[in-house]
């Protein structure tokens, strides 16, 4: 099968989507099939192009059997409402330049966010008379808006619009989470062209112990103190801001415990804004790590938090909670009581819910996993039974599995009772 995959990020950028649309190009590729990806040239999430790709336009790579077709991307210094529409716009004019060359395809997957990769990759895939997979990632539209970043009005309404006409016009649409279908099926998307896939991951790669101590050495000021802390996006959707006044929280009770922020993102110079106001000597702001270097963290931290905001519990799934599961450690995760997320944290049953954006009660949690440590020790040797329905292999068999039953014909009505009745096992 010859597929398409467009894609705003790829290896080697190592967070978010870009994750698990680079497995995906490399796992059809191992399994026979030409695969094309069509992307920018790497960027995030450092927000930094590599010095090499500055004033490139285009650019061909091949590996193995995945060709990937890099166009140029405006990455901004600040990221801003503004920016970002400039920054994903071209993004679109490079992509699609790159998909009027990438030739005749059997296949077109669009991975979302952004909305409109999905139009560039509708249009690819009518000019090659093939089936048209959108695979949602996180809803854009849905979390702007609920999270208040934008506001309801003409271009809103027309994203709208173009997002559900998508939906409707797909041969099939993939997303993570149950919340995100339900969603999904509400702007038009049918019950026969709609299924859930997670996210997936490697157990047992993911859980290789590193040894302690080298990601402290990389930041001596971190001492032999106790860690607590997120890494990832520092967006508006994660609510850092309620970790920093966690921390100040803590600094007022004169606990030991420090709070380490990895990453960058939107809100960085806003946190660490925050973090000087408040005259907080208790919280450390680090750049994104490569993933050998998250992993020394895992095995430096003690607890580990996960943040959402209010209302974003159906817009978008944070899968770092299954790295964290492997490695054995314990979660703390702020979010909505009946957010997906916190579900997941029950289920796996390493993780403490407490409610999002109360910096008291995330203190309190804090302070309490901290004082515990053989209930920390439970809660990290938990997760092996939890993350066997997230397997990489049984998982993305499913995706080929769905992914070829759209290549052979366009929207079949059998495609979600073949999965479901074989299951992801057999695909």
């Amino acid at each position: 099968m010859r597929v398409a995959i467009l894609t705003l990020t790829y290896h080697p950028d190592h967070t978010g989507s870009a994750v698990y649309a680079t497995d995906l190009a490399r796992f059809l590729g191992e399994r026979g099939h030409d695969v094309t990806v069509i992307t920018s040239f790497p960027h995030y999430p450092s927000w930094k192009k590599q010095p090499r790709d500055k004033g490139t336009l285009f650019r061909t790579e091949q590996q193995g059997r995945v060709r990937i077709l890099r166009g140029y991307i405006y990455v901004p210094a600040s990221v801003t409402p503004w920016t970002r529409i400039l920054y994903e716009l071209s993004f679109l004019a490079s992509l699609t330049a790159n998909a009027l060359r990438a030739g005749a395809q059997a296949l077109v997957v669009a991975v979302s966010p952004p909305i409109l990769v999905g139009a560039v990759g509708r249009l690819l895939a009518l000019r090659s008379r093939c089936g048209f997979v959108c695979y949602v990632q996180d809803l854009q539209l849905d979390a702007a808006l609920s999270l208040r970043m934008l506001r309801p009005g003409l271009m809103t309404r027309l994203l709208s619009r173009i997002e559900g006409s998508l939906y409707r016009g797909a041969s099939l649409v993939v997303t993570i989470s149950e919340g995100m279908r339900r969603r999904i099926q509400g702007k038009g998307a049918g019950r026969n062209n709609l299924v859930v896939i997670p996210n997936w991951i490697d157990a047992a790669r993911a859980s290789r112990e590193v040894p302690s101590g080298m990601f402290r050495c990389r930041f001596p000021q971190l001492g032999d103190r106790p860690l607590v802390g997120y890494a990832g996006n520092m967006g508006v959707k994660q609510s850092l801001h309620t970790l920093v006044e966690a921390a100040k929280v803590l600094q007022d009770r004169q606990s030991d415990v420090q709070v380490l922020l990895v990453g960058d993102g939107a809100v960085r110079r806003n946190l660490e804004a925050l973090v000087a106001a408040s005259s907080l000597r208790n919280v450390h702001i680090v750049p994104t790590q490569s993933p050998s270097e998250y992993q020394e963290l895992l095995s430096d931290i003690e607890i580990c938090v996960i943040l959402q905001a209010h209302a974003a519990g159906e817009v978008f799934f944070p899968s770092k909670l299954l790295g964290i599961l492997a490695r054995g450690r314990p979660v703390i995760i702020a979010a909505d009581s009946e957010s997906e997320l916190a579900d997941a944290g029950r289920a796996s049953g390493c993780a403490e819910i407490v409610p999002p954006e109360d910096p008291v009660a995330l203190a309190d949690a804090i302070l309490q996993l901290h004082e515990s440590p053989r209930r920390r020790s439970e809660m990290g040797s938990e997760a092996a039974p939890y993350l066997k329905q997230f397997d990489r292999s049984r998982l993305l068999k499913a995706l080929e599995h769905a992914l070829l039953e759209t290549a052979s014909r366009r929207g079949t009505s059998r495609l979600v009772d073949t999965i479901d009745s074989r299951g992801a096992d057999q695909a």
